[in-house]
């Protein structure tokens, strides 16, 4: 039986394929409820609405979650090396701002040119400093759907002092229990912020405290795989088990029969089971070639998806929904060409934005760390 220790600090595929999935989960959503326009949403059969609908949330904290098992993963390793603090920093930075920063100056000059919105100095520069998630008003950022990385930035600037107060599976689970207990407590105290009054909701729900308790799921399950119990088991057998434990308690929550928690909690209980039972056996149809590389350009498949299904794909959706085929093959037909269309560009800015970027920030650390 392969030791699941010895894995530890490797790249888990199945960590790309978990992020390929979820990536594609969450742009069919925006497809289908048409979140950055006055479109209506697509007809759908109903059977899918609940799986379509929670994507925007649960795909989202899984991301959340593979982010902090990552950067465990990765943090082990970065350990021995001289000033890791401020290497860290810098592996982060020139992993996200440079795709970051190019649709934000493709986002200022879309809303001054095509809808007239000018943005002040200020909104852009919380934007070009990743603090924008902490001002109320403005924690949904410039760029379409960028809240999630208002969030992770966060994540990112605090997570060496999580990972060294944190780090192991008792520590990480004492974190969930008192991240949850803040995050109700910010709940409650948000009510008194005079200017978060008018935008409660959204700005709670998309707040970094309230997502805490998923980067701490995370971190759980990393440190869950390292302990010597879970060496014993059958690796293969327990993760067949908790995967499917999985998915049947996420289809029993999404049907309103498993309601013991909040349920965006529950589904980080749920998702970690997933994401552990997919460490100890990573199945072929989920980890396969095409799941891990879609993995590697979820980043801008993220950003990517809402301008084009917004200016582009908007246009094609009424006319595929005219043919005189069954409404499945026809939500089934526009999901697969936004996907297509979604990945190629995607691979562009990949290539060409991305990768540039992360060498970058490579030949940075050798000249000058």
């Amino acid at each position: 039986m392969t030791s699941i220790s010895n894995k530890l600090g490797e790249r888990f595929l199945f960590l790309d394929a978990l992020r390929g999935l979820t990536i594609i989960w969450i742009a069919i959503y925006h497809m289908t409820f048409q979140s950055f326009s006055p479109q209506p949403t697509l007809d759908i059969p109903i059977w899918i609405t609940p799986y379509i609908g929670d994507a925007t949330y649960g795909g989202v904290f899984l991301f959340f979650i593979l982010s902090a098992f990552s950067l465990c993963s990765t943090m082990t390793v970065h350990q021995i090396e001289s000033k890791p603090l401020i290497r860290f920093y810098i592996r982060r930075f020139f992993r996200i701002a440079p795709l970051f920063y190019a649709f934000l100056i493709y986002q200022v000059l879309q809303d001054a040119v095509k809808s007239g919105i000018t943005h002040s100095i200020f909104e852009i520069a919380i934007n070009i400093l990743f603090v924008f998630n902490i001002i109320p008003e403005m924690n949904q950022g410039i760029i379409w759907a960028s809240w999630f990385m208002g969030v992770i930035m966060l994540f990112y600037l605090f997570f060496p002092l999580f990972h060294k107060f944190f780090n192991d599976t008792w520590k990480t689970a004492a974190f969930i229990i008192w991240s949850i207990l803040i995050a109700y407590i910010f709940q409650f105290a948000i009510n008194f912020f005079p200017a978060a009054l008018n935008a409660f909701f959204p700005y709670f729900r998309c707040s970094f405290l309230r997502n805490l308790p998923l980067f701490a799921f995370g971190m759980f399950s990393f440190y869950l795989l390292r302990t010597p119990f879970m060496q014993k088991l059958n690796i293969k057998v327990v993760g067949i088990f908790l995967i499917g434990t999985a998915l049947l308690s996420y289809f029993y929550l999404l049907n309103g029969m498993f309601n013991i928690l909040d349920p965006y909690y529950m589904k980080g209980i749920i998702m970690t089971a997933l994401v552990v039972g997919l460490a100890l056996n990573p199945l072929k149809i989920v980890v396969n070639k095409i799941t891990t590389f879609l993995g590697k350009i979820s980043y801008s498949m993220y950003l990517c998806h809402p301008p084009l299904i917004h200016l582009v794909l908007n246009p094609l959706y009424p006319h595929i929904y005219i043919l005189q085929i069954p409404l499945l093959l026809k939500f089934l037909l526009c999901a697969g060409v936004t996907i297509t269309l979604l990945v190629g560009v995607s691979i562009i800015t990949y290539r060409f934005i991305e990768k540039p970027g992360i060498r970058l920030g490579k030949k940075f650390l050798k000249s000058r760390i």
